[in-house]
């Protein structure tokens, strides 16, 4: 009898209908296919906690940059409230950011407005926009393809590969290069991005610079106001 169930089951499962049952939904999806889910999931929701970094002690020098970024960034009204660390002629500072109406803030031992394109940064508000920021990376993505799964804990992700044009990374770092990107994403079993690695010409004349942008908490709630001067 046993037997006999072990045939039937096999006979069953390579039917289409029922094979197709029996497959993973990702493994069945295409790398442009799942970068297209993963977009829309980003682009749904309603914030999402961000942690940008470049590789320590490979920055270049004699410029100003942005070396990491950390906080939420949400989309009604868009907003962004975290730290940043930044390079400015050679020094570099830890300061906490809000981003909210078209103006930036940081505290400098108190709070002030800044021009964050200064600093070789975005509007952090602008970052969760549906049209450029974040979501433009996964966006016309040429010679896309799968890699190796990877492992972490107890959970499997994806990564998917290819190149970029500098037009779209300038929505995060406003002075990269008009030329491809290497970009790296990892997705997880549901899609749902949780990394970009981008590698390219991010400031003019000088070697390629890696960032790192991880993403976490997809929904996160925050308020936003703007900080009180002092």
């Amino acid at each position: 009898m046993n037997r006999l169930l072990t045939v039937l089951l096999a006979v069953l499962m390579s039917l289409p209908g029922l094979a197709a049952c029996g497959k993973d939904k990702a493994e069945a999806q295409s790398a442009p296919e799942r970068l297209a889910a993963a977009k829309k999931s980003f682009d749904a929701a309603d914030g999402v906690r961000i942690a940008l970094s470049t590789e320590p002690g490979k920055f270049p020098t004699g410029i100003n940059g942005i070396l990491t970024a950390t906080g939420v960034g949400v989309r009604e009204p868009a907003g962004f409230k975290g730290e940043i660390k930044v390079l400015a002629g050679g020094v570099s500072a830890t300061v906490p950011v809000v981003a909210l109406d078209g103006k930036v803030w940081v505290d400098f031992g108190g709070w002030r407005i800044i021009n964050p394109a200064d600093f070789g940064a975005p509007d952090p508000a602008t970052l969760l926009g549906n049209a450029g920021g974040l979501s433009a990376l996964m966006t016309q993505v040429d010679g896309l393809k799968a890699g190796e799964d990877t492992r972490r804990g107890k959970k499997v992700f994806s990564t998917l590969s290819g190149t970029i044009a500098g037009k779209q990374v300038q929505g995060v770092i406003p002075q990269a290069a008009d030329k491809p990107f290497k970009a790296k994403f990892l997705l997880d079993q549901d899609n749902v991005l949780q990394q970009v690695v981008l590698t390219g010409e991010f400031y003019p004349g000088k070697d390629d610079v890696t960032y790192d942008i991880e993403f976490s908490d997809y929904g996160a709630t925050e308020t936003i106001t703007a900080p009180k001067k002092g």
